[in-house]
């Protein structure tokens, strides 16, 4: 199982593209959680240490991404992982 925390803010251009890639993902990759988090609702003392700016895209707690990443190498990155079933947690490219 992979799981994909994307944090977000309300007025955030590169953030609505990432919500969006993200509900993408989700509908695309059935073994992919996905959880899209608005920052704002949250207080600072809460946020994650690999959280510093948003769009900010963790994969299974660990920062995958600052900014919204390719789709493309998003994509193959799940899919490479999910079909090394035993090794989801660490995805090439990871911060």
């Amino acid at each position: 199982m992979i799981d994909l925390q994307v944090y977000v803010k309300t007025a955030c251009a590169s953030c609505a593209r990432s919500r969006a890639l993200a509900r993408e993902i989700a509908r695309e990759f059935q073994q992919v959680q996905v959880e899209i988090i608005e920052i704002e609702a949250l207080a600072a003392q809460d946020w994650p240490e690999a959280v510093f700016a948003t769009p900010t895209w963790l994969w299974n707690g660990r920062r995958y991404c600052l900014g919204t990443p390719d789709p493309v190498l998003l994509r193959n990155a799940i899919a490479h992982s999910l079909s090394q079933s035993s090794n989801t947690s660490s995805p090439k490219g990871l911060l």
